[in-house]
């Protein structure tokens, strides 16, 4: 996992979703999500890239003036760490 963030958040209770979008990827068991929301980060960004997990994969996040833009490609499945393989 590869993990790199920083924010500068306020302490209010500011969250409000702004627009929500979606959907599946050509590749098998991949899917992706947009998202823009209200929140009380003044500014941020986020990447984090997982293998090897449940719903592994990359999600990038960008804060600004109390806006974030979060971007995410994902695997639906989930991860069996007993027996090092997907759940089926």
């Amino acid at each position: 996992m590869i993990t790199i963030n920083f924010k500068i958040e306020l302490p209010i209770d500011n969250f409000k979703n702004i627009y929500f979008i979606s959907g599946k990827t050509p590749l098998k068991h991949k899917f992706w999500e947009f998202e823009i929301n209200r929140d009380n980060v003044l500014f941020g960004f986020d990447f984090k890239y997982t293998v090897k997990t449940d719903h592994a994969g990359l999600w990038t996040s960008i804060s600004l003036f109390f806006k974030t833009v979060d971007f995410q490609i994902y695997d639906k499945r989930h991860w069996d760490v007993e027996n090092d393989e997907w759940v089926i």
